[in-house]
């Protein structure tokens, strides 16, 4: 195993250890602040969801559990893994994903009507620098990128994500928030 110093950080790309430390620790922070965003996010959804009680077009359902497998599936080849190793069928995926799936599009139907009544907007110039963020951050060239998103139909997921997180951010500083202290 190799000692972990100055050399090593520069072989993987560092300018020195202190360096490569400063980046693992910014990481860490901010996986750490992604994931408390999106449990705050995932429970805004499940009290919206709870007090707006509504039947779901079961073409949203199938849709939605179609993007999930597609997900599913590209993150298993990302493994070198295929359906049949993990054991996986698309209508067992399916089965045990449909209230997820559920969950998922009611949360997004009432996301947009909220961004409807508030007039909450993504405009080009939002996607953009959304995408300019993503490629610099994977150190590669923006103009790639966008380039990319527009070739396979992708901008539009973008730009749900970025509405998503705006009326997030509305609700939030709309909200009360409490915590509960655990015992």
């Amino acid at each position: 195993m190799p000692e972990v110093n100055d050399d090593f950080a520069k072989d993987v790309g560092f300018e020195s250890l202190a360096s490569m430390k400063e980046k693992i620790v910014a990481d860490m922070k901010g996986n750490k602040e992604q994931w408390a965003k999106n449990r705050l996010r995932r429970q805004v959804i499940e009290k919206f969801v709870e007090k707006n009680t509504f039947e779901v077009p079961s073409s949203m359902t199938e849709s939605e559990l179609q993007h999930m497998f597609k997900l599913f599936e590209n993150n298993l080849a990302n493994q070198g893994v295929t359906l049949e190793k993990a054991g996986v069928t698309q209508e067992e995926f399916f089965t045990r994903n449909r209230d997820e799936a559920v969950f998922r599009v009611k949360g997004a139907l009432i996301f947009d009507e909220i961004a409807k009544k508030e007039n909450i907007l993504v405009t080009m110039p939002d996607v953009d620098q959304r995408i300019s963020e993503m490629a610099i951050a994977a150190g590669q060239a923006p103009e790639a990128w966008k380039q990319y998103y527009q070739k396979n139909n992708m901008l539009s997921g973008i730009a749900g994500a970025i509405l998503e997180e705006k009326v997030l951010d509305f609700v939030l500083s709309e909200s009360k928030i409490t915590t509960k202290e655990s015992k």
